[in-house]
């Protein structure tokens, strides 16, 4: 019995704020791309729309001579089927976390169309877009005449469905895999019969099908690691001598012709892709020109309209294209890698160095504009890259940290090489302002070097420290954190102290993140992130992380989460920072974030979200006005550092927890600059100004004040509230009750 539903549509838009200038995408390639995470366009093959494991989806219109990316606004969850309809160039269907949604409009905008299922599957007739088939709840299959407005319920079966698929020559045939059988309909799913129940318990969990275009008796079926072939419609297969395949791709005009990928990027990382020109009979590698020995396809197309153009994903490496039926091979940008680190050289702008999943690292000298793989001892085709540094002075000395070992290079990163460090490292860095000397940390305790990694000596017994930060003024003065703490040392590293006075409970809220302010030493900050008990922070310390207070509580008024991944400070505005949140919670639901990049220019007082999307670093390049790169799930992003804050009208911002006074904005300034503070409590408030000397030269404020944030905007100038004063250096208080703080600027004219 058919059962009708309908689904209330709910329609939801994705936008980033309206911003000066827009970040842009500039790479680098890789990723991994599975099967149904792949398609192109039936009628315009180049349209192609992927979505790689990190959940980023990439979409082209010129055969990946440009390419965007697609913010479903999903955070990190992965997007499992993709499906183009094959008469409209702007519509995708997708599943995500559980719901199957729809854009008219390249992904600007989403509508909810149905609940999905633990295996997704999205399927269009390829003569009427508007009937389109979905699975939900494993075992039943559904069908819509209106794009996914209304339902109608077709089958409950008694097995799970994996895959779906309609005969192209005659689209009232349906073909439906399952567990154990091959279903079939001959009047469009209104009715279904068992076709096939295989006698062999290898074709068990069928996950690919395909049915030729122009003869719905003839299709091909993978199961079990191997292929089969049917001729008469599913009524009988036979089985080809392939094995340990784990996708296939049929050459639509000739179907002796068939594509194969052998491997799991998990279980069998050495694979290969092979071809047959006699129906599967015999086979042979196309592997020429793939740079890798550990070739493993986690999906390979064909292009509709030109049979010997092919795609394969390779693990980590990204999507590679062959125009000749396999016989060579070149890496497209059809999809890019998210990144671990970012190395921007400071001789050079555009010269960057990515590490990364599969590739390990990879190099541009053109900001983006091509990207080269550079020369590794050992690889095989994957590596994973965690750790990017190199020499503060000696520009073209670095180290990466990869999953297993440590590389070296002495020529900016163009030909890397093992270096046999025998301890299981798992951190390392130079030391910033005493470039001679390396850190490294691990199992075995914390390591230095001043032979830039030919000979190590144990500093300390302290194991797996983190991220090393270095004091500008006093060289033995080093910070690190990583996970439930931050510590600090005194003596180069010898011993250790945990500074965590002030901050939430690191057991729960882990540290995430950490940055010192170069111009004042003592200054720190450091981001926690969010747990399932207690939301993340960002905090700061003014006495070298003796102390620590809570500051930007505004900011979970624009993510409630606040799971802060990383911070950038500007080095010219006191006050001015950066902070990168990862997406949290569950997609569609009101406890949801999906992260963002954030500026403040009042050290949290006031928030900009200016990207919205995940974020897992955030670096800047030494340019004017510099360059601020952002690492994403869509690989990294370039934003220049141009923009402003547009202040939170104060009734909307939370009352403080803290006195704070804020270092003013601009400093130095001419002729104006705005002074921030903010009291917890009702209190009796004066700013005052005094010269070096001691002399009050300005009250700025000296009255009654209720708990709240505020801005002071002081001029140097003639007239009305300005203060006529000379070039120099002043001080400026806040007294509130009992708390009083002093902090210096300077007027420049």
């Amino acid at each position: 019995m058919k059962c009708f539903i309908k689904i209330i549509v709910l329609v939801f838009v994705v936008s980033n704020l309206v911003l000066s200038q827009t970040p842009e995408l500039i790479g680098p390639p890789g990723g991994s791309v599975y099967y149904n995470q792949f398609v192109i366009h039936p009628q315009n093959p180049n349209i192609i729309v992927t979505s790689t494991w990190s959940a980023a989806v990439f979409r082209t219109s010129d055969a990946g001579e440009t390419i965007e990316k697609i913010e479903i606004g999903t955070g990190k969850t992965q997007i499992v089927s993709l499906a183009l309809p094959f008469d409209k160039e702007n519509e995708l269907f997708i599943e995500v976390s559980g719901y199957y949604l729809y854009s008219s409009d390249v992904g600007k905008s989403w509508q909810f169309i149905s609940k999905g299922s633990s295996i997704p599957d999205i399927v269009i007739n390829p003569k009427n877009s508007n009937s389109v088939f979905i699975k939900k709840d494993d075992k039943t299959l559904w069908r819509s005449y209106d794009r996914g407005l209304t339902w109608t319920l077709l089958k409950t079966f008694e097995q799970w469905i994996n895959r779906i698929a309609i005969s192209v020559s005659d689209t009232s045939i349906i073909y439906a895999a399952g567990d154990f059988s091959l279903f079939k309909s001959t009047d469009s799913g209104d009715n279904w019969f068992k076709v096939y129940a295989p006698p062999d318990t290898n074709f068990f969990g069928v996950d690919q099908i395909e049915v030729n275009p122009f003869n719905s008796n003839l299709l091909f079926i993978k199961a079990g690691g191997n292929l089969y072939k049917s001729l008469d419609g599913g009524i009988s297969f036979s089985k080809t001598t392939i094995y340990d395949m784990s996708f296939f791709a049929v050459n639509p005009i000739d179907p002796n012709i068939i594509y194969v990928t052998i491997g799991d990027p998990f279980f069998a990382p050495i694979g290969d892709i092979r071809k047959t020109t006699d129906g599967g009979s015999t086979w042979f590698s196309i592997i020429n020109d793939i740079p890798a020995e550990y070739v493993t396809a986690n999906s390979i197309k064909i292009n509709p309209q030109k049979p010997d153009e092919i795609y394969v994903d390779l693990s980590g490496l990204g999507i590679f294209i062959s125009t000749n039926g396999g016989s060579n091979w070149e890496r497209s940008n059809l999809c890019f890698s998210d990144v671990g680190d970012i190395y921007l050289n400071p001789d050079s702008t555009g010269h960057i160095l990515s590490a990364q999943a599969g590739w390990g690292v990879m190099k541009t000298t053109d900001g983006g504009e091509n990207w080269n793989h550079p020369l590794f001892e050992g690889w095989l085709g994957r590596l994973l890259g965690y750790k990017l540094v190199f020499n503060p002075l000696i520009h073209n000395k670095g180290f990466l940290k990869s999953q297993g070992d440590l590389y070296k290079t002495t020529d900016y990163g163009n030909v890397w090489y093992k270096t046999g460090f025998p301890q299981s490292i798992k951190y390392i860095s130079y030391h910033t302002f005493l470039p001679e000397k390396l850190f490294t940390s691990g199992d075995e305790g914390t390591f230095y070097s001043v032979d830039d990694g030919m000979n190590w000596e144990k500093v300390s017994d302290a194991k797996s420290l983190g991220n090393f930060v270095f004091h500008p003024d006093s060289a033995n003065v080093i910070y690190t954190y990583i996970f439930d703490a931050i510590r600090k040392s005194t003596d180069g590293g010898k011993n250790w102290i945990t500074k965590h006075s002030g901050l939430k409970d690191t057991k729960i809220n882990f540290v995430t993140s950490f940055a010192l302010d170069v111009n004042n030493p003592s200054t720190l900050y450091c981001g926690q992130g969010t747990s399932l008990e207690s939301t993340g922070s960002l905090n700061m310390s003014t006495n070298g992380g003796k102390n620590w207070m809570q500051i930007g509580t505004s900011l979970s008024q624009l993510d409630p989460f606040v799971d802060i991944t990383s911070i950038l400070l500007d080095e010219m505005n006191d006050g001015r920072i950066y902070v990168g949140l990862e997406s949290q919670g569950q997609p569609f639901s009101s406890q949801f974030s999906n992260g963002g990049l954030f500026l403040t220019e009042n050290n949290g007082v006031t928030w900009r979200k200016v990207f919205n999307s995940s974020v897992n670093l955030i670096k800047a390049d030494n340019a004017t006005p510099r360059n601020i790169y952002i690492g994403t799930k869509f690989g990294i992003m370039k934003l220049l550092d141009t923009l402003t804050v547009t202040s939170i009208p104060e009734e909307l911002l939370p009352p403080p927890s803290d006195f704070t006074l804020f270092q003013n904005y601009p400093n130095p300034f001419n002729p104006s600059t705005t002074i921030s503070y903010q009291i917890p409590s009702n209190n009796f408030v004066t700013l005052k100004v005094f010269d070096v000397l001691g002399n009050e030269v300005a009250v700025l404020v000296n009255e009654w004040k209720e708990a709240g944030n505020y801005n002071y905007e002081f001029r140097s100038a003639t007239g009305g509230r300005n203060y006529e004063l000379p070039s120099g250096v002043y001080f400026y208080q806040l007294k509130a009750g009992e708390f009083t703080a002093t902090k210096k600027f300077i007027l420049l004219k």
